[in-house]
Protein backbone atom coordinates (compact mmCIF):
# COMPACT_ATOMS: atom_id res chain seq x y z
CA UNK A 1 0.00 0.00 0.00
CA UNK A 2 2.90 2.36 0.76
CA UNK A 3 4.41 1.72 -2.68
CA UNK A 4 1.16 2.72 -4.35
CA UNK A 5 1.13 5.98 -2.37
CA UNK A 6 4.73 6.72 -3.33
CA UNK A 7 4.04 5.99 -7.00
CA UNK A 8 0.90 8.17 -6.83
CA UNK A 9 2.87 10.98 -5.19
CA UNK A 10 5.48 10.90 -7.96
CA UNK A 11 2.72 10.90 -10.58
CA UNK A 12 1.04 13.95 -8.99
CA UNK A 13 4.37 15.76 -8.67
CA UNK A 14 5.29 14.92 -12.26
CA UNK A 15 1.89 16.06 -13.54
CA UNK A 16 2.14 19.37 -11.67
CA UNK A 17 5.65 19.95 -12.97
CA UNK A 18 4.62 19.05 -16.54
CA UNK A 19 1.62 21.39 -16.40
CA UNK A 20 3.82 24.24 -15.17
CA UNK A 21 6.34 23.61 -17.95
CA UNK A 22 3.56 23.48 -20.55
CA UNK A 23 2.30 26.92 -19.53
CA UNK A 24 5.87 28.27 -19.38
CA UNK A 25 6.47 27.04 -22.94
CA UNK A 26 3.67 29.28 -24.26
CA UNK A 27 5.63 32.34 -23.07
CA UNK A 28 8.77 31.07 -24.79
CA UNK A 29 6.92 30.22 -28.00
CA UNK A 30 5.26 33.65 -28.28
CA UNK A 31 8.62 35.45 -28.30
CA UNK A 32 10.02 32.98 -30.82
CA UNK A 33 6.98 33.21 -33.10
CA UNK A 34 7.07 37.03 -33.08
CA UNK A 35 10.71 36.86 -34.17
CA UNK A 36 9.81 34.38 -36.93
CA UNK A 37 6.99 36.67 -38.08
CA UNK A 38 9.40 39.57 -38.48
CA UNK A 39 11.72 37.33 -40.48
CA UNK A 40 8.80 36.17 -42.64
CA UNK A 41 7.77 39.77 -43.33
CA UNK A 42 11.37 40.56 -44.30
CA UNK A 43 11.24 37.70 -46.81
CA UNK A 44 7.91 39.02 -48.13
CA UNK A 45 9.47 42.46 -48.49
CA UNK A 46 12.30 40.93 -50.51
CA UNK A 47 9.81 39.03 -52.66
CA UNK A 48 7.96 42.28 -53.40
CA UNK A 49 11.03 44.42 -54.13
CA UNK A 50 13.48 42.04 -55.76
CA UNK A 51 11.45 39.20 -57.20
CA UNK A 52 8.30 41.13 -58.15
CA UNK A 53 6.39 37.89 -57.67
CA UNK A 54 2.62 37.69 -57.82
CA UNK A 55 1.25 37.89 -54.28
CA UNK A 56 0.08 34.24 -53.99
CA UNK A 57 3.47 33.04 -55.25
CA UNK A 58 5.30 35.43 -52.90
CA UNK A 59 3.19 34.27 -49.93
CA UNK A 60 3.84 30.63 -50.80
CA UNK A 61 7.59 31.32 -51.05
CA UNK A 62 7.50 32.95 -47.62
CA UNK A 63 5.63 29.93 -46.23
CA UNK A 64 8.26 27.58 -47.61
CA UNK A 65 11.13 29.57 -46.06
CA UNK A 66 9.69 30.04 -42.55
CA UNK A 67 8.79 27.74 -39.69
CA UNK A 68 5.76 25.51 -39.94
CA UNK A 69 3.60 27.44 -37.47
CA UNK A 70 4.21 30.92 -38.90
CA UNK A 71 4.38 29.66 -42.45
CA UNK A 72 0.83 28.40 -42.02
CA UNK A 73 -0.51 31.98 -42.13
CA UNK A 74 1.16 32.66 -45.47
CA UNK A 75 0.37 29.21 -46.90
CA UNK A 76 -3.32 29.48 -45.97
CA UNK A 77 -3.60 32.98 -47.45
CA UNK A 78 -1.91 31.91 -50.69
CA UNK A 79 -4.20 28.88 -50.96
CA UNK A 80 -7.29 31.04 -50.40
CA UNK A 81 -6.19 33.49 -53.11
CA UNK A 82 -5.54 30.66 -55.57
CA UNK A 83 -8.90 28.98 -54.94
CA UNK A 84 -10.68 31.57 -57.05
CA UNK A 85 -13.49 32.19 -54.57
CA UNK A 86 -13.34 35.90 -55.33
CA UNK A 87 -11.82 36.86 -52.00
CA UNK A 88 -9.91 40.10 -51.76
CA UNK A 89 -6.37 39.96 -50.41
CA UNK A 90 -7.60 41.44 -47.12
CA UNK A 91 -10.33 38.81 -46.76
CA UNK A 92 -7.92 35.97 -47.58
CA UNK A 93 -5.30 37.40 -45.17
CA UNK A 94 -7.88 37.69 -42.38
CA UNK A 95 -9.12 34.13 -42.97
CA UNK A 96 -5.56 32.84 -43.13
CA UNK A 97 -4.68 34.47 -39.82
CA UNK A 98 -7.88 33.52 -38.04
CA UNK A 99 -7.57 29.92 -39.25
CA UNK A 100 -3.97 29.62 -38.10
CA UNK A 101 -4.15 31.66 -34.89
CA UNK A 102 -5.39 28.80 -32.64
CA UNK A 103 -2.18 26.90 -33.44
CA UNK A 104 0.01 29.86 -32.43
CA UNK A 105 0.90 31.44 -29.08
CA UNK A 106 0.20 34.98 -30.26
CA UNK A 107 -2.01 37.40 -28.32
CA UNK A 108 -4.93 39.47 -29.59
CA UNK A 109 -2.61 42.49 -29.84
CA UNK A 110 -0.19 40.53 -32.05
CA UNK A 111 -3.05 39.37 -34.26
CA UNK A 112 -4.42 42.92 -34.54
CA UNK A 113 -1.08 44.15 -35.89
CA UNK A 114 -1.11 41.41 -38.51
CA UNK A 115 -4.76 41.91 -39.44
CA UNK A 116 -4.13 45.59 -40.24
CA UNK A 117 -1.47 44.57 -42.76
CA UNK A 118 -4.09 42.81 -44.89
CA UNK A 119 -5.81 46.10 -45.72
CA UNK A 120 -2.77 47.37 -47.65
CA UNK A 121 -1.20 44.13 -48.81
CA UNK A 122 -1.50 43.85 -52.58
CA UNK A 123 -3.67 46.98 -52.89
CA UNK A 124 -0.99 49.61 -53.47
CA UNK A 125 2.33 49.98 -55.26
CA UNK A 126 5.48 48.27 -53.99
CA UNK A 127 6.99 51.28 -52.22
CA UNK A 128 3.85 51.84 -50.19
CA UNK A 129 3.65 48.15 -49.26
CA UNK A 130 7.29 48.22 -48.14
CA UNK A 131 6.53 51.14 -45.80
CA UNK A 132 3.60 49.24 -44.30
CA UNK A 133 5.68 46.08 -43.92
CA UNK A 134 8.36 48.10 -42.12
CA UNK A 135 5.75 49.57 -39.78
CA UNK A 136 4.31 46.14 -38.98
CA UNK A 137 7.81 44.74 -38.36
CA UNK A 138 8.51 47.60 -35.93
CA UNK A 139 5.25 46.95 -34.08
CA UNK A 140 6.01 43.23 -33.93
CA UNK A 141 9.51 44.04 -32.63
CA UNK A 142 7.91 46.04 -29.80
CA UNK A 143 5.57 43.14 -29.07
CA UNK A 144 8.54 40.76 -29.13
CA UNK A 145 10.36 42.89 -26.57
CA UNK A 146 7.25 42.82 -24.37
CA UNK A 147 7.01 39.04 -24.86
CA UNK A 148 10.64 38.59 -23.82
CA UNK A 149 10.00 40.59 -20.66
CA UNK A 150 6.94 38.46 -19.87
CA UNK A 151 8.95 35.33 -20.63
CA UNK A 152 11.65 36.30 -18.14
CA UNK A 153 9.06 36.94 -15.44
CA UNK A 154 6.72 34.03 -16.04
CA UNK A 155 8.76 31.01 -17.17
CA UNK A 156 10.47 30.55 -13.82
CA UNK A 157 7.23 31.36 -11.98
CA UNK A 158 5.22 28.67 -13.82
CA UNK A 159 7.97 26.09 -13.47
CA UNK A 160 8.02 26.58 -9.68
CA UNK A 161 4.25 26.97 -9.46
CA UNK A 162 3.62 23.67 -11.24
CA UNK A 163 5.97 21.79 -8.95
CA UNK A 164 4.57 23.67 -5.92
CA UNK A 165 1.00 22.73 -6.77
CA UNK A 166 2.08 19.12 -7.17
CA UNK A 167 3.77 19.17 -3.76
CA UNK A 168 0.75 20.86 -2.17
CA UNK A 169 -1.57 18.16 -3.56
CA UNK A 170 0.72 15.44 -2.23
CA UNK A 171 0.70 17.01 1.24
CA UNK A 172 -3.11 17.38 1.15
CA UNK A 173 -3.83 13.79 0.08
CA UNK A 174 -1.12 11.84 1.89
Amino acid sequence: MVYIKIIGAFMVLGSGFALGRLIAETYKDRAKQLEQLQHALQILQTEITCQSSALPVALDNVANRTGEAIGGIFRATAALLLQGRGLTVDEAWQEGIKGTLPELCLTEADAAVLLRLGKVLGSSHGTDQIKHLQLVKEQLAQNEQEAKTEKEKNVRLWNFLGAGIGLMLIIMFF
